[in-house]
């Protein structure tokens, strides 16, 4: 019997009272769907700890605030003034130097589009681009989308996502 760790899903994220769930999918954290050894089994896992009612919950690192998405309609297929493509703008501030993760989720059916990982952006007022397309490299159909966007430290540190919504129309 071997104690391999397949994926985690959430260290040490602090959930608040009341039920909650988790999805999986069967899949590793690169998205490749993962099959025991013949004869094996998966054992999953859970771990909880109860605080006391007058507890704060304090970790550091930096923080994501005032965001915001330019052009706030967006056609992904348009080309700038250079002749290349358009890009989405996400706008934010960050509060000390972190990587950056956007998550593009449709906003109606709450279905994850595209995630991306901008390294090592500094603290300060701080734009990044985003193409309209999802993970597949597909142009994202017409509709409203919900941009987050979170700060991960070199700590493990990853931020509440703020958001902001943009339109895809063409």
């Amino acid at each position: 019997m071997s104690n391999t760790r397949v994926v985690t899903f959430m260290s040490r994220l602090p959930l608040g009272t009341g039920s909650h769930t988790v999805l999986w999918y069967g899949t590793n954290n690169e998205g490749v769907l993962i099959k025991p050894p013949p004869g094996k089994y998966f054992m999953f896992g859970v771990w909880a700890y109860n605080l006391a009612d007058n507890s704060i919950y304090v970790k550091s690192g930096a923080h994501i605030h005032t965001v915001n998405a330019q052009p706030p309609i967006y056609d992904p297929t348009t080309h700038d003034e250079n002749g290349l493509r358009a890009k989405s703008r996400i706008n934010f501030t960050l509060t000390g130097a972190a990587s950056v993760e956007l998550q593009v989720t449709d906003a109606q059916s709450g279905t994850l589009a595209a995630t991306q990982i901008y390294p090592d952006l500094p603290a300060g007022e701080n734009t990044i681009e985003w193409d309209g397309k999802n993970a597949a490299g597909d142009f994202l159909a017409s509709g409203k989308y919900r941009l987050g966007v979170r700060s991960i430290g070199t700590n493990g540190y990853r931020s509440l996502m703020e958001y902001t919504l943009q339109r895809i129309y063409y």
